[in-house]
Formats: C-alpha cells, sequence, structure tokens
C-alpha cells in the first residue's frame, strides 16, 4: 500500500520556542529589532529555531504544535486472512459472515498525537471522488499510538480505481495542540539544546559518528518520544 510522504497543509501558528527564549538560551546581545543588528540577529536566531524544531520533529515523527498534514495513499489496506472476524451482518441469509477485522486494516497515521480528522476521500472504481463520514464509513482510534482508523465495523473499506495512484486523501490535524505550551517542556529543552548546537557548529558535524548533526543532549530526549513507525 503506497503512501505519500506528509505534505503541511496549515503550518503551526507559533513555534513550540519563541525568539526571546532561544536569544537568552544562547546569550545573544540583546539588539534593539528596529538596528541592523537586531534585524540580522532576529532572522539567524529564527532560522535556528525552524532548523531545530524541523529536526526534533523528524527525528521523533512527531508535530509539535498543531499543524494541519494531509497524506495520500494508492489504495486501503488490503485484507488479511489471518484477522477475519465473524460479524452477524444484517441482509446476509446466513447468521453470520466473515468480514476482516478492522484493527488488522487500519490506516496509521503520522505525526505523533493526532486531534481530529479533517477530510477522508477516495476515488472509486468508476473515478468519482467520494467523501467518507465518521461513524458511518469509519472510526477512529485517536488515543492509539499511532492514531488509527478504520473500516465502521461490518463493513469493509471500498474499492478504489485499479492501476491509478493516490486514490485515498486523508487530512488530519496532528500536534500537542495549537499553541507552543501545549508542547512538553523536555522537548522545549530538546530544541533549545539542539539550537545551541546549531549555533556552535555552523557546519557539517566534525565527528561523523558523533549523531550527524544532533546534539547528544537533545537526542537522549527525543529518543523517548520517538515513533519508530507508523505504516
Amino acid at each position: 500500500m503506497g503512501v505519500t510522504a506528509p505534505i503541511e497543509i496549515v503550518p503551526p501558528a507559533e513555534e513550540p520556542v519563541s525568539y526571546q527564549t532561544a536569544a537568552y538560551h544562547l546569550r545573544l546581545n540583546d539588539y534593539d529589532n528596529n538596528s541592523n543588528d537586531g534585524f540580522f540577529q532576529n532572522e539567524y536566531v529564527s532560522s535556528l529555531i525552524r532548523a531545530a524544531r524541523y529536526q526534533a520533529e523528524s527525528f521523533t515523527n512527531r508535530c509539535f504544535v498543531s499543524r494541519t498534514i494531509q497524506v495520500t495513499f494508492d489504495r486501503f489496506p488490503p485484507y488479511d486472512y489471518n484477522g477475519w472476524d465473524w460479524w452477524n451482518a444484517p441482509g446476509y441469509p446466513s447468521p453470520g459472515v466473515i468480514l476482516p477485522n478492522p484493527i488488522t486494516r487500519a490506516l496509521r497515521l503520522w505525526g505523533g498525537k493526532v486531534s481530529s480528522i479533517v477530510s477522508f476521500s477516495y476515488v472509486d472504481s468508476l473515478g468519482n471522488t467520494e467523501t467518507l463520514t465518521e461513524g458511518v464509513n469509519y472510526r477512529t482510534h485517536l488515543t492509539h499510538t499511532p492514531p488509527l482508523i478504520y473500516p465502521q465495523p461490518g463493513t469493509i473499506w471500498p474499492i478504489t480505481q485499479f492501476g491509478a495512484l493516490g486514490n485515498v486523501t486523508l487530512q488530519f490535524v496532528a500536534g500537542y495542540g495549537p499553541a507552543a505550551s501545549n508542547v512538553p517542556p523536555d522537548l522545549v529543552m530538546a530544541i533549545l539544546m539542539q539550537i545551541a548546537y546549531l549555533h556552535e557548529n555552523r557546519g557539517d558535524a566534525k565527528d561523523p559518528s558523533s549523531g550527524g548533526g544532533m546534539s547528544a543532549g537533545a537526542m537522549r530526549i527525543l529518543n523517548d518520544y520517538r515513533l519508530v513507525e507508523y505504516r
């Protein structure tokens, strides 16, 4: 089941670390923002914040401040014969019918915590785009790690267009919350440690075996949050 890399549709409203916090952590001069020195320092520190946050999120496979993510699958997960269950399905002449266990065919979502599904659609066998509705076509298990979407019990995933790629499109909100204050403090500290590392090592790591351009202290924190697999 092919899946595209996650695309950021709506970016986070703010960074987990403010300019003031990062500048204080680096012990930088307190320039007037209206001066040339202040302008360039602001730009420089802001770029460090973005880079450190990106590295931390990439390492953990998590979104920190919430944003809307889109992923596209070529098709729905295939059926797993080892996970089929009996359902007392209305409309069938027999007392029960074997249908796939929903957990074995769940879509696994990237980004760590997921708070809501924004949209869920697919291209059917005739080439028409159809929308799926939660509670009718599918259910969610967002407290699971990773968060899951699975078919409504007693149903199966619909058939998608044959021979085409990117048939299933899903948008969802991922992250700890809409504000920097929602991000766990130790993740904020890991970002600050990585900011300092980037500031002090302005280029490739001198020792390639030291962590590939990552602060050792930051990696110790981030390892506790790292999601190894989400598909």
